[in-house]
């Protein structure tokens, strides 16, 4: 049976992104996760509205020695937190938002190849960064 790694791990002042391994979903062999404040604000992509605060993406993409390739389309993202302005307090808030609900939610809706035991460790990754 196949073990999820942590590939690697980085953080802003906005942004945490966690970059998994996974195999099975396309040419994809890994997936990352990142938690991230967004000012909000009207998106040019999709015509919507965003709003601000804190959200959590799923971005699968093919990581090389030197390149990370991602096709745009193939992520999702999920709203967690609204706030008027960005802060540490709130965004330790919305990594607490992050449940196991949301991931197999989302697993379930974009179809990763994740069994419980990935669900599990990119949970705890997650929170205990």
């Amino acid at each position: 049976m196949r073990k999820m790694k942590l590939l690697s791990s980085n953080q802003t002042k906005e942004r945490r992104t966690f970059r998994f391994s996974m195999e099975g979903y396309q040419d994809c062999n890994a997936l990352e996760v990142s938690i991230y404040y967004d000012k909000g604000g009207y998106n040019w992509y999709n015509g919507n509205t965003n709003r601000r605060g804190y959200w959590v993406s799923f971005q699968p993409c093919s990581v090389s020695e030197h390149m990370v390739t991602q096709i745009p389309t193939d992520g999702v993202k999920k709203f967690l937190l609204e706030v008027g302005r960005q802060s540490q307090k709130k965004f330790d808030e919305a990594v607490k938002l992050v449940s196991k609900q949301t991931i197999e939610n989302i697993v379930e809706y974009k179809q990763f190849p994740l069994n419980d035991e990935d669900i599990a460790f990119i949970l705890q990754t997650i929170q205990e960064d």
